[in-house]
């Protein structure tokens, strides 16, 4: 496993809106397996609801609030501890056992999608990368492309609301944003038979940062493995925010339906008390291959251990900490970061839930229609030391 890396970030998020004009916001961590949730302090002004569901595959949490009228704010505070780990090269040479077409979770991010056309770029990519049949391969020779023929030529993250590229624009001109070369990869990376999808972070190096900042996950095997196609942040940084098929999943905000252009809000975003700086980072990611940011099923586990945790807060005697009831979740592994309730466990341990926000689990936002048993899930954390 790679050296812990603890994060604190901040949003504060201001707009005009109507009464009973509704939002989303995608900027709260999700809970995962790779990051123990040390404290999140949530605060919405402006609104008249508020409410906060979590989709059931990737684990993304959607903060949804109706608005008062006049201004809305919204104010985040985190800290968390990232816990990714690093891949022998030489296993993920090996064939996977299971095909990603047997799980639903890896069909979904197989499929063709709105910035990323996959089926539009299948014909190059047999000429391009013909005689590469081992997946982790493919996924090599895509990185390689990529950076041997683009440049990301913008300083800020381009959002999906205000201009980001579909694939197919950013292979013709051979630049773009780093939400551009996200979309270019994972429609490759699609193209080639290997499920990709868009994962939203905080932008370390950013001094004044428009919006979150876009890094791509590849399926091999059983590891959903990290890239950053913009080589712009050290992948053993990258904590997730939002995971989707593109950025149209996860934008920043949404005013009904439709993601908000930077210009119609007012953000700050600071980043600080790392425990490491990014030069030290960067070297951390050098010396590991490749990073596990995720195995396939953990998100949609993740998901049910936060749902059980909560249902158990919402049942709790009035007066009891619910961070203390021992049937709030099932049963642990021993390796599971996510720390389990007993007469030890103090509030700085424990993950806090949102006071004033009720959290609710919902089937994924944008396909609504269930998705089936994910592979892998067998009722027991799932854990990426175990690759």
């Amino acid at each position: 496993m790679i050296v812990p890396v603890t994060l604190n970030y901040a949003i504060r998020l201001e707009c005009d809106a109507r009464a009973a004009q509704a939002f989303v916001f995608v900027m709260l961590p999700a809970r995962a397996q790779q990051q123990q949730l040390a404290l999140e302090s949530l605060r919405v002004s402006g609104a008249s609801a508020q409410s906060i569901f979590t989709d059931a595959t990737t684990a993304t949490r959607y903060l949804q609030v109706t608005a008062a009228g006049g201004k809305l704010q919204v104010e985040l505070d985190v800290q968390l501890r990232l816990m990714q780990t690093s891949l022998d090269v030489a296993s993920l040479f090996r064939d996977p056992a299971v095909s990603p077409l047997s799980a639903s979770e890896s069909l979904r991010f197989l499929l063709p999608s709105r910035f990323c056309p996959s089926d539009r770029l299948t014909d190059f990519c047999e000429q391009q990368f013909a005689g590469l049949s081992q997946p982790y391969a493919r996924l090599r020779a895509i990185d390689d492309w990529i950076r041997r023929h683009l440049n990301s030529s913008l300083p800020t993250v381009a959002l999906a609301a205000q201009g980001s590229s579909g694939a197919l624009d950013v292979f013709d001109r051979e630049s773009g944003s780093p939400a551009d070369l996200a979309h270019l990869m994972i429609t490759l990376c699609r193209a080639c038979g290997l499920p990709a999808r868009y994962v939203t972070t905080v932008p370390l190096e950013e001094t004044d940062p428009v919006g979150l900042y876009p890094w791509v996950e590849v399926l091999i095997g059983n590891a959903w493995l990290a890239h950053d196609p913009s080589r712009r942040l050290p992948r053993t940084a990258l904590l997730r925010i939002g995971t989707g098929r593109d950025a149209a999943d996860v934008p920043l905000v949404m005013r009904g339906a439709v993601a908000m252009a930077e210009s119609d809000y007012r953000l700050r975003m600071t980043i600080a008390g790392l425990d490491a700086d990014v030069r030290i980072l960067r070297e951390r990611d050098g010396m590991a291959a490749e990073v596990c940011a995720a195995t396939l099923g953990s998100l949609a586990q993740a998901a049910r251990w936060a749902e059980d945790a909560n249902l158990a807060a919402r049942q709790a005697p009035a007066g009891a900490d619910p961070l203390r009831q021992k049937s709030w979740s099932r049963a642990r592994s021993p390796d599971s970061p996510w720390p389990s309730p007993s007469s030890s466990t103090t509030p700085s341990e424990a993950i806090p839930w949102p006071g004033r926000v009720s959290e609710k689990y919902q089937s994924p936002l944008i396909d609504t229609t269930p998705l089936g048993a994910v592979a892998g899930d067998s009722g027991t954390p799932l854990s990426a030391t175990a690759i």
